[in-house]
């Protein structure tokens, strides 16, 4: 029951790699970002605290909503899978350093897999999705696993 949602189509997606670019890391880019989450601005220090998840803030760029899916996602987030329906399922996040101001990371994501599965009222396929972010030395930064839930 739960193969009939993975098509050939859907099948070819996985090992699809795409570019994430991502702004540079800025003081301005921190202050933003600490004010969105109701914190005071950083001092005058050269080397601030900056708080891990603002990586999301430099590579989740507005999107045009008339090109995103019919369940709000940008079409390369999205293989063709079931009705076009689907949610977040969980995010694993792996820090392998603290980022720095000037910071300029380049994410490269990756569909690893497209898993069938029977939920409790219908079929669904769990997919996961690999990005690294690397700095501009090369390094690998941040490793984000995101695994959807789509029927």
């Amino acid at each position: 029951m739960t193969e009939n949602l993975l098509t050939d189509e859907a099948r070819a997606w996985i090992g699809m790699e795409v570019d994430v670019e991502c702004a540079p890391l800025t003081r301005t880019e921190l202050q933003r970002f600490l004010a969105g989450i109701g914190q005071p601005p950083p001092g005058g220090d050269a080397d601030p605290a900056i708080p891990p998840m603002i990586y999301q803030a430099l590579y989740r760029v507005p999107v045009d909503p008339a090109i995103l899916t019919k369940d709000g996602m940008p079409p390369d987030r999205r293989p063709p899978v079931g009705e076009g329906r689907g949610m977040n399922g969980e995010v694993e996040l792996e820090f392998r350093r603290p980022l720095r101001l000037g910071d300029r990371l380049h994410g490269r994501r990756r569909l690893a897999s497209l898993e069938p599965k029977q939920g409790r009222r219908k079929a669904i396929v769990v997919t996961t999705w690999l990005t690294e972010f690397t700095d501009a030395d090369g390094e690998v930064v941040i490793v984000e696993t995101v695994r959807q839930v789509l029927f």
